[in-house]
């Protein structure tokens, strides 16, 4: 039981400032309290309501199944009402307020004016189609809200997620955010002038066709976006994911890069010059024939890339995973063991050559054998050579035998 539930006629309760009744099942009401500065409510099932609380400045009311309503609360700086299922509308008037979090109120369906607001969280609130006016915020969490359909201007603001907000199809101009979430927007088909933005994660956004540019930008995740076609210049760029991109041919100058991860990229032939590069996954990429000059990467993955049929000069790698790269020689690698595909296809195909020399009756079927027009062939998508690969390295993943090497 808590302090309350022990001395409800206490005379102290006229002038105690601060409060913590906190995970008591016993409580359904609060008595007045006309100078409480701080409140702690939280995870009382049996409240269904707050007495006036006019000095209030801090409430913690999280998680109360059954509150319904709050009182007018003018000296409010911060409160935390999330979890509250039965809370429909917070109190029209709330000047001082700073920080807001109604995280997880699914039948909340407006916010009052909030003009001093500088943090709100109000992600995972599916009756909410629009926000108010917001001058003064620079946090805003409204991911999980599939009926906002429109966010107001937002010019203080530095951090936005508003991923998984369905309806949200444009955003207002963002001139001092630095950090952007908005993953899995399918409506969303392109983003503002982001001038001061260092992390932009806009993966999953089908919709989604172009980038501005973004001169500062540090962490890009654009993985699974089908309608990309191109990224834009960008030259401070240590961090790049843009996996399952089907839509991309090329990347851009990136002098800074430092970690590339483009695997499953169908359509892209060629990477750009990349010497600070140190880590790189381009696995799953049947169109990708060559690499640049890669100085400085010590770990690749490049498996399932069967147009790559040599290395560039690697001189730092300390880890390759290569396996079902069907010619690739990687007999300059620094590694101590080599590509067992190419090894194993080699062989195959000398004893192919060999076999038909023998038996094949024509003279220009023997000839064509041994040329390299049959190689291209027998080892193309969809011919013997090149399903018999993928066999063998499904066959390997099963068994857990799928090798990869490292500098010793």
């Amino acid at each position: 039981m808590c302090f309350l539930c022990q001395n409800p006629e206490a005379k102290t309760l006229q002038t105690l400032t601060r409060l913590n009744c906190r995970n008591c099942l016993n409580l359904t009401q609060l008595p007045s309290l006309p100078a409480l500065t701080r409140l702690n409510c939280s995870r009382c099932p049996g409240l269904t309501q707050l007495p006036s609380l006019p000095a209030l400045t801090h409430l913690d009311c999280y998680s109360c199944p059954n509150l319904a309503q709050l009182p007018s609360l003018p000296a409010l700086v911060w409160l935390n009402c999330a979890g509250c299922p039965k809370l429909t509308q917070l109190p029209e008037l709330l000047p001082a307020l700073t920080g807001l979090n109604c995280y997880n109120c699914p039948n909340l369906a407006h916010l009052p004016s909030l003009p001093a607001v500088t943090t709100l969280n109000c992600s995972q609130c599916p009756s909410l189609t629009h926000l108010p006016s917001l001058p003064a915020v620079t946090r805003l969490d409204c991911a999980v809200c599939p009926n906002l359909a429109h966010l107001p201007s937002l010019p203080a603001l530095t951090w936005l997620d508003f991923s998984k907000c369905l309806s949200l199809a444009q955003l207002p101009s963002l001139p001092a955010v630095t950090r952007l979430y908005c993953i899995d927007c399918p409506n969303l088909a392109h983003l503002p002038s982001l001038p001061a933005v260092t992390t932009l994660n806009c993966s999953q956004c089908p919709s989604l066709t172009r980038l501005p540019s973004m001169p500062v930008l540090i962490s890009l995740n654009c993985h699974q976006c089908p309608g990309l076609t191109q990224l834009p210049s960008l030259p401070a760029l240590l961090r790049l994911i843009c996996y399952g991109c089907p839509g991309l041919t090329h990347l851009p100058s990136l002098p800074a890069l430092n970690s590339l991860n483009c695997s499953q990229c169908s359509s892209l032939t060629r990477l750009p010059e990349l010497l600070g590069l140190i880590y790189l996954n381009c696995h799953g990429c049947p169109s990708l024939t060559q690499l640049p000059s890669l100085p400085a990467v010590t770990r690749m993955v490049c498996y399932r890339c069967p147009g790559l049929t040599q290395l560039s000069s690697l001189p730092a790698l300390t880890y390759l995973d290569c396996q079902g790269c069907t010619w690739l020689d990687c007999s300059d690698c620094p590694l101590p063991r080599k590509n067992p595909d190419y090894q194993q296809n080699v062989r195959h195909l000398l004893y192919l050559q060999t076999w038909f020399r023998r038996w094949a009756p024509l003279k220009r079927l023997r000839r064509w054998v041994r040329s390299e027009e049959f190689n291209a062939w027998y080892y193309s998508p969809g011919q013997p050579g090149q399903l018999r690969s993928e066999l063998r390295w499904h066959r390997k993943c099963d068994q857990g035998l799928r090798t990869t090497y490292h500098k010793v």
